[in-house]
């Protein structure tokens, strides 16, 4: 099974080429700076301590949220 934080960085990989979303929207979201600080560590390290999985499930909700309203409800993180 894929573990949540290669799976977000894996769907922020591919985000990243597409252009119908802006995705320095998301990064630069001061909501979003201390998810990204957290998955930064978590990839830095290998893995999740159990006390971030929920912050990273924040930011999994996070990104489908942001990916739903840029293109008005015609995709979600599942898409990518």
């Amino acid at each position: 099974m894929e573990k949540l934080h290669d799976r977000i960085e894996d769907v922020l990989t591919i985000l990243y080429d597409y252009s119908y979303i802006d995705l320095d929207k998301f990064y630069n979201n001061k909501g979003n700076k201390e998810l990204l600080e957290v998955l930064n560590n978590v990839n830095n390290r290998g893995y999740a301590k159990r006390e971030e999985m929920e912050t990273l499930q924040d930011l999994h909700d996070s990104i489908d949220s942001f990916i739903k309203f840029e293109t008005n409800d015609n995709s979600n993180i599942g898409s990518f």
